[in-house]
């Protein structure tokens, strides 16, 4: 992942995690402009063939966008793909994984903080969880390997 890369996903999932917190939605352009960045940074110094994959998944994004603009939803998903997309599968599936244990620790703590006043039922944002691995991801302290 180039130092390029890294930059736009701190800013899509910082974005994302601002949007989601308040509106409970990740919106559709900010997840296309995240990948056709990511795209369009790493046109040089790419093998042909991972250049194709980047390009055609964000054709494919866009499509969907362009397709049903209305009806697409599940942002999280999408903003997952965006980082498979700029540092590989292996990221995509810590920061999904992550972000799980994340939001399950705090639920918890919410719980007990309240001593069980509060349910534990209830949707919470992924998008500012997922940032908070990203965060733990470049500082670290979680090794991910590069694209494979």
């Amino acid at each position: 992942m180039t130092a390029a890369d890294a930059t736009i996903l701190t800013v899509a999932l910082a974005a994302a995690s601002v949007w989601d917190i308040r509106v409970r939605r990740i919106p559709n352009p900010l997840v296309i402009a995240a990948a056709v960045l990511l795209v369009a940074a790493d046109l040089e110094g790419l093998s042909f063939m991972t250049t194709a994959i980047r390009a055609g998944s964000a054709a494919v994004l866009l499509g969907l966008w362009l397709l049903v603009p209305t009806g697409m939803g599940a942002g999280d998903a999408k903003l997952l793909a965006v980082c498979a997309l700029g540092g590989g599968p292996f990221l995509a599936l810590v920061l999904f994984f992550g972000s799980a244990v994340t939001m399950a620790l705090f639920a918890l703590a919410r719980w007990v903080a309240t001593w069980g006043r509060v349910r534990l039922g209830g949707a919470l944002p992924m998008a500012p969880f997922a940032g908070v691995v990203w965060v733990v991801v470049l500082t670290g302290l979680v090794g991910v390997p590069h694209r494979f």
